[in-house]
């Protein structure tokens, strides 16, 4: 019978440590597939098959290959990510093994450009594994950041940018539109649930310079994070408080969350005090802090709110700064992690002292019209995980 052509599989092998290619050159049938090469840095490899053994560096352009046969040994979740975030299917690799480690992801990098968005994204994943921390150069500034967190150090990787730095923008760009408030105007900025600093340093460095930067954050792992970043960037005119802010002075338990420092929260009482996770923190209220450092409340003029759950408590404690006309407010708005009584108190104290706000998913889709602060109340049935609002005088 005559035999059929066809177009062939090209199998490039990548090996670590283990021989366990050996076997799958065993089972390859060589009328539909062709392993071109195996892929051994350390030349640990001992081919008795003719299979070319090269180095990395010797590795033509990656789609080039159909299929990649990974043989690793530690990281094997991290990997799958980045394979997802490169757009590369998964019918494109086959891990002999389930994990990966350092190694295998500084190989990954070798196919793409230093600075394009994917060679950052490898970068970023290849250095933090075992490291504590790492540094990363934004357009919207320098920052440390905790090696484990995958939301904001993951973001700022990629995008080069400072996180949440549209919303900063359209925060002080709707500030002078509905307040009149000019970006050469000094005074105060507030931050409350700073974490790492990415919102007012960014704030402080390139829109509103003049003004001087109150950053609030309990967890002293972050705070530790927050000072550092402030000195990477060469800010002076600051206060940082290492407090959670409520509606007084007393004590919280609250989650540290590696994977995302940025969302961790008081604890409502259904974590064990025992929890490794949980740390003691101190809070004051916005009140007491203004009278305690002589603060005039006309004199903050931006005011950002993300503390996961926790604005009701804020908003409770910060009577002097809700009864200033010309004071903006930007607010996170979460009901995925905020009881829906805890969202009423924030709408009842909202309607209080505000008309209108602005729910920023709308803003950003193209719906700009300011809504009557009545519906904040209905708000988390159209956004039931998580928004942000501009709130109007």
């Amino acid at each position: 019978m005559k035999k059929i052509n066809t177009i062939k599989t090209r199998i490039l092998i990548f090996e670590t440590l283990t021989p366990a290619y050996q076997d799958l050159i065993a089972s390859v049938n060589e009328d539909y597939f062709e392993i071109v090469a195996i892929v051994d840095n350390e030349s640990a490899v001992t081919n008795s098959a003719d299979i070319p053994v090269v180095s990395f560096e010797q590795v033509p352009d990656f789609s080039f290959w159909d299929l990649l046969v990974i043989n690793d040994k530690a990281f094997g979740n991290s990997i799958r990510k980045i394979l997802s975030m490169l757009h590369i299917p998964e019918e494109r690799y086959v891990f002999l093994q389930k994990s990966i480690d350092r190694d295998e992801i500084a190989f990954y990098r070798t196919f793409f450009e230093a600075d394009s968005k994917n060679g950052r994204v490898l970068d970023y994943f290849c250095r933090k594994i075992g490291e504590n921390y790492l540094a990363v150069t934004t357009k919207g500034g320098d920052y440390i950041t905790h090696a484990s967190d995958s939301v904001i150090s993951e973001s700022m990787f990629r995008k080069r940018e400072s996180y949440s730095q549209d919303e900063i923008d359209m925060f002080i760009y709707l500030a002078k539109q509905y307040y009149g408030t000019s970006r050469e105007e000094k005074g105060f900025f507030f931050d409350i649930g700073a974490n790492i600093g990415t919102t007012c340093i960014y704030a402080k460095k390139y829109l509103v310079p003049n003004m001087s930067i109150v950053a609030f954050e309990p967890l002293y792992k972050n705070y530790k994070l927050l000072l550092a970043n402030i000195i990477l960037n060469d800010i002076t005119d600051y206060i940082a408080v290492n407090k959670a802010v409520s509606e007084t002075s007393g004590s919280y338990k609250m989650h540290f969350v590696a994977a995302n420092p940025g969302g961790s929260s008081i604890v409502s009482g259904k974590k064990e005090d025992g929890d490794s996770d949980l740390q003691s923190v101190e809070s004051l209220s916005v009140d007491e802090f203004l009278l305690q450092n002589h603060i005039a409340p006309a004199d903050v003029r931006y005011v950002w709110i993300d503390t996961e759950g926790f604005e009701a408590n804020v908003l409770k404690g910060a009577k002097m700064l809700l009864e200033q006309e010309k004071t903006a407010f930007y607010m996170e708005y979460a009901p995925l992690i905020t009881d829906v009584e805890q969202l009423t108190v924030v709408a009842d104290i909202c309607s209080r002292h505000f008309r209108q706000f602005i729910c920023m998913d709308d803003f950003f889709a193209g719906d700009t019209q300011p809504r009557p602060i009545e519906e904040l109340y209905e708000l988390y049935k159209r956004y039931p995980v998580v928004t942000n609002v501009f709130l109007i005088k």
